[in-house]
């Protein structure tokens, strides 16, 4: 439920929690692929973390990252 609100800030650490539990945060996957495409970079970035742990599968979150690259803030390109 986290991951749907409105702080950036608890949406992101919602997203890094579900991260570190890995594969056992399976029932949070539609969420965090959805957190994919906030408009917070923070948000994003831990939720591609996110999914990339539950399914360890790069290919899910490739779109996320290439993504950052050409992000218009400087700190998600570095």
């Amino acid at each position: 439920q986290q991951l749907k609100g409105d702080v950036k800030a608890v949406k992101a650490a919602a997203a890094f929690a579900l991260a570190n539990i890995g594969p056992d945060a399976r029932a949070a996957l539609p969420t965090l692929k959805m957190a994919m495409d906030d408009t917070d970079a923070s948000v994003r970035f831990y939720a591609a973390q996110g999914v990339l742990a539950v399914t360890g599968k790069p290919k899910d979150v490739i779109g996320v990252l290439k993504g950052c690259l050409v992000d218009k803030e400087p700190g998600v390109r570095a």
